[in-house]
């Protein structure tokens, strides 16, 4: 499997097809967890995480920009936790020193990261829906202009929004 470094054990002879079935598993994992993590993902909490006036610098004026904005922000700190916990660390518990590794793990991908992102794209969809019906009523005026002080101080924890059923 490529050059050794270290003590070589019983885990420096997993074969290819092992290696290949932990991917999978380890996709596996990690889809799920990311699913659920949107899934569950309230954006009231959305909201509060992230830094309105960094958006509105960025120029941000409608809300679908902001939305998908905010979710692609989220998702991606919270991916690269993930990654490393479902995916990456328990096959290099089981992988001794391999100079290819993160070359092999890619290889043996394959296209089930294709087969998988159907079903996070439709949870990214909803979670959308979800953070763009509750940005439009707590932070939008009647003409779907975003109330950026609302916002902001919402955001802060100066003010909350009313309750409203998600």
């Amino acid at each position: 499997m490529g050059e050794r470094h270290g003590p070589v054990d019983e885990r420096s002879y997993i074969s290819s097809q092992e290696l290949e079935q932990m991917v999978k598993d380890g996709l596996q994992r990690f889809y799920e967890r990311r699913i659920a993590n949107l899934a569950s993902l309230r954006p009231a909490d959305l909201l509060k995480r992230k830094k309105p006036y960094l958006l509105k610098a960025l120029g941000l004026q409608n809300a679908s920009d902001l939305v998908e904005e905010l979710l692609r922000q989220y998702i991606t700190a919270s991916d690269e936790a993930i990654f490393g916990d479902a995916f990456v660390e328990p096959i290099a518990l089981a992988v001794s020193s391999d100079a290819d590794f993160y070359i092999k793990l890619v290889r043996l991908m394959q296209e089930y990261p294709r087969e998988h992102r159907r079903a996070f794209e439709k949870e990214w969809n909803r979670a959308i829906n979800r953070l763009g019906r509750y940005l439009l009523t707590e932070f939008a005026d009647a003409e779907g202009n975003i109330n950026w002080e609302k916002l902001v101080a919402f955001n802060s924890g100066l003010s909350a929004p009313e309750e409203t059923k998600q």
